[in-house]
Protein backbone atom coordinates (compact mmCIF):
# COMPACT_ATOMS: atom_id res chain seq x y z
CA UNK A 1 0.00 0.00 0.00
CA UNK A 2 1.54 3.30 -0.77
CA UNK A 3 1.82 6.19 1.84
CA UNK A 4 1.82 10.03 1.26
CA UNK A 5 5.41 9.91 2.38
CA UNK A 6 6.66 7.72 -0.41
CA UNK A 7 4.93 9.95 -2.92
CA UNK A 8 7.14 12.44 -4.51
CA UNK A 9 4.14 14.57 -6.58
CA UNK A 10 5.98 16.55 -9.02
CA UNK A 11 6.18 12.62 -10.71
CA UNK A 12 2.36 11.70 -9.68
CA UNK A 13 -0.05 9.58 -11.95
CA UNK A 14 -3.11 8.85 -12.26
CA UNK A 15 -2.44 5.39 -12.01
CA UNK A 16 -0.76 5.66 -8.52
CA UNK A 17 -2.66 8.83 -7.20
CA UNK A 18 -5.80 6.57 -8.17
CA UNK A 19 -3.70 3.84 -5.90
CA UNK A 20 -3.35 6.13 -3.45
CA UNK A 21 -6.77 7.42 -3.08
CA UNK A 22 -9.06 4.53 -3.76
CA UNK A 23 -8.88 2.89 -1.13
CA UNK A 24 -10.32 6.19 1.12
CA UNK A 25 -13.44 6.07 -1.69
CA UNK A 26 -13.79 2.62 -1.35
CA UNK A 27 -14.22 2.66 2.46
CA UNK A 28 -15.83 6.26 2.33
CA UNK A 29 -18.74 4.59 0.03
CA UNK A 30 -18.85 1.29 2.57
CA UNK A 31 -19.31 3.82 5.56
CA UNK A 32 -22.16 5.66 3.46
CA UNK A 33 -23.89 2.09 2.74
CA UNK A 34 -23.71 1.06 6.57
CA UNK A 35 -25.29 4.31 7.35
CA UNK A 36 -28.00 3.09 4.82
CA UNK A 37 -27.18 5.34 1.73
CA UNK A 38 -27.70 3.05 -1.56
CA UNK A 39 -25.10 2.54 -3.84
CA UNK A 40 -27.59 4.22 -6.72
CA UNK A 41 -27.45 7.40 -4.11
CA UNK A 42 -24.09 7.78 -4.38
CA UNK A 43 -24.16 6.80 -7.90
CA UNK A 44 -26.50 9.50 -9.11
CA UNK A 45 -24.70 12.54 -6.86
CA UNK A 46 -21.28 11.35 -8.08
CA UNK A 47 -21.78 9.21 -11.21
CA UNK A 48 -20.20 6.24 -10.07
CA UNK A 49 -18.78 4.60 -7.00
CA UNK A 50 -15.15 5.25 -7.70
CA UNK A 51 -15.58 8.97 -8.77
CA UNK A 52 -12.54 10.69 -7.33
CA UNK A 53 -14.85 13.52 -6.47
CA UNK A 54 -15.70 11.10 -3.57
CA UNK A 55 -12.68 12.65 -1.71
CA UNK A 56 -14.56 15.27 -0.98
CA UNK A 57 -17.36 13.25 1.04
CA UNK A 58 -14.80 11.56 2.77
CA UNK A 59 -13.34 14.66 3.87
CA UNK A 60 -16.57 16.27 4.91
CA UNK A 61 -18.01 13.21 6.55
CA UNK A 62 -14.58 13.79 8.98
CA UNK A 63 -16.06 16.98 9.48
CA UNK A 64 -19.81 16.72 10.19
CA UNK A 65 -18.78 14.10 12.64
CA UNK A 66 -16.14 16.48 14.41
CA UNK A 67 -18.32 19.91 14.72
CA UNK A 68 -16.53 20.82 17.76
CA UNK A 69 -13.13 19.96 15.98
CA UNK A 70 -10.17 22.83 16.52
CA UNK A 71 -10.52 25.09 13.91
CA UNK A 72 -6.91 24.35 12.94
CA UNK A 73 -8.50 20.92 12.15
CA UNK A 74 -11.70 22.86 9.98
CA UNK A 75 -8.76 25.42 8.29
CA UNK A 76 -7.37 22.29 6.79
CA UNK A 77 -10.35 20.81 5.47
CA UNK A 78 -11.20 24.30 3.93
CA UNK A 79 -7.96 24.55 2.33
CA UNK A 80 -7.47 21.03 0.72
CA UNK A 81 -11.00 21.10 -0.49
CA UNK A 82 -10.66 24.31 -2.03
CA UNK A 83 -14.31 25.12 -0.55
CA UNK A 84 -13.30 28.45 1.40
CA UNK A 85 -16.91 29.41 1.75
CA UNK A 86 -18.10 26.57 4.23
CA UNK A 87 -18.02 27.70 7.60
CA UNK A 88 -17.56 25.42 10.78
CA UNK A 89 -21.60 25.91 11.81
CA UNK A 90 -22.22 25.00 8.01
CA UNK A 91 -21.59 21.57 9.39
CA UNK A 92 -24.03 21.22 11.80
CA UNK A 93 -26.37 21.83 9.46
CA UNK A 94 -26.51 18.39 7.75
CA UNK A 95 -29.25 16.63 10.18
CA UNK A 96 -28.18 12.93 8.25
CA UNK A 97 -25.47 11.55 5.59
CA UNK A 98 -27.84 11.72 2.61
CA UNK A 99 -28.35 15.43 3.38
CA UNK A 100 -24.59 15.79 3.30
CA UNK A 101 -24.49 13.49 0.34
CA UNK A 102 -26.51 15.49 -2.28
CA UNK A 103 -24.46 18.71 -0.75
CA UNK A 104 -20.69 17.24 -1.26
CA UNK A 105 -21.74 15.98 -4.68
CA UNK A 106 -23.04 19.38 -6.21
CA UNK A 107 -19.77 21.46 -4.44
CA UNK A 108 -17.01 18.74 -5.56
CA UNK A 109 -15.54 20.59 -8.40
CA UNK A 110 -11.99 20.66 -8.08
CA UNK A 111 -10.71 17.14 -8.14
CA UNK A 112 -11.88 15.82 -11.31
CA UNK A 113 -9.17 13.65 -11.77
CA UNK A 114 -7.30 10.92 -9.39
CA UNK A 115 -4.46 13.59 -9.36
CA UNK A 116 -6.72 15.86 -7.99
CA UNK A 117 -7.90 13.76 -5.26
CA UNK A 118 -4.51 12.74 -3.96
CA UNK A 119 -3.69 16.22 -4.06
CA UNK A 120 -6.25 17.18 -1.94
CA UNK A 121 -5.61 14.34 1.10
CA UNK A 122 -1.55 15.67 0.85
CA UNK A 123 -2.94 19.17 1.77
CA UNK A 124 -5.40 18.24 4.25
CA UNK A 125 -1.96 15.74 5.82
CA UNK A 126 0.26 18.53 5.27
CA UNK A 127 -1.64 21.67 6.76
CA UNK A 128 -2.12 19.15 9.85
CA UNK A 129 1.54 18.83 9.95
CA UNK A 130 1.93 22.45 10.11
CA UNK A 131 -0.07 22.58 13.22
Amino acid sequence: MLALSDIKFEELDEDTAKTLILPIIVKTVAQLESEGISKEEIIEEFGSLENPELIYMSVAMVAADNVDIQSDTVDCILRATGIQAIHEAFWGNFTNRRVLLRAVGRLATRAAVWIGAALIVADFVLCMNDN
